[in-house]
């Protein structure tokens, strides 16, 4: 009975510092950071990090969740600049009186992205590049 227990903490034990460790890399202080991140892991790598983070929750590639489906979003979008602008803060860009995102807005009932504003732009393009990279891959 003792072993059981004592197998049974040191499992907890690991889980709980696994789960610190990754939540040590986004928060600091209580402001949500992604800037720990190692630089040295391929853009790629950091954009998976931050989707399965952040963007998965609402959104999958191929279906639409909470929010759209995100498979090749750059195409729906005029201006690059402005699709990253709308990742980072939504809210100002649709207050501004951004025709295209009202309009994603209100076809989703007027569900509110969470703002990133901590997001970097290095960030951003990493997101991006893993949607398109999972995007040419097919299907979820």
């Amino acid at each position: 009975m003792n072993v059981r227990l004592l197998l049974f903490s040191i499992l907890a034990l690991v889980v709980v510092s696994l789960r610190a460790s990754r939540s040590e890399r986004y928060e600091k202080n209580g402001v949500e950071n992604i800037g720990r991140l190692p630089l040295e892991q391929p853009r790629y790598v950091i954009g998976k990090d931050i989707w399965q983070t952040y963007c998965r929750n609402c959104h999958r590639l191929f279906t639409d969740w909470t929010g759209p489906a995100l498979k090749n979003i750059e195409d729906r979008w005029e201006k690059r600049e402005e699709l990253k602008q709308f990742i980072i803060n939504n809210e100002e860009l649709r207050k501004s009186g951004h025709e295209y995102a009202n309009a994603v807005f209100r076809s989703w009932n007027q569900s509110r992205m969470p703002n990133y504003p901590w997001l970097t732009d290095d960030w951003v393009e990493s997101i991006l590049l893993f949607i398109k990279v999972e995007s040419e891959k097919g299907d979820e």
